[in-house]
């Protein structure tokens, strides 16, 4: 884009030197038919290079709304993964809590064999 401007601005200074210099009227009109058909020229190419950058930018900002969705779905799977890892985690943890509370109950429970007196 930049490259076009200067071209279209350098292009322009060029043609409008040429008119003041030109001597009849016919080779005036002549030179600024040329500039004009050059200024369409320039401003073609901008209208295509205009489009080819929106058609990039849609398929980029297409890319990116893809990898974000993508990147949100397994967001939320690992959410749900760690939440269902915390539950199993509690209710191991209570079990656990009952088996010591079990094992002390147990234990308690059972008599000590008198020790031997020599």
């Amino acid at each position: 884009m930049v490259a076009a401007n200067a071209y279209q601005t350098f292009t322009r200074q060029v043609w409008e030197a040429i008119i003041e210099r030109s001597k009849t009227e016919e080779m005036q009109r002549m030179h600024k038919g040329t500039q004009v058909a050059r200024m369409h020229d320039a401003v073609a190419f901008l209208s295509e290079a205009n489009l080819t950058r929106n058609t990039h930018l849609m398929e980029f900002q297409g890319n990116m709304e893809k990898w974000a969705d993508d990147h949100q779905q397994k967001v939320e799977t690992f959410e749900r993964q760690r939440n269902e890892d915390q539950q199993r985690m509690a209710g191991l943890e209570q079990r656990l809590i009952q088996a010591q509370d079990e094992l002390l109950r147990v234990a308690t429970a059972i008599p000590l064999p008198a020790t031997p007196t020599t």
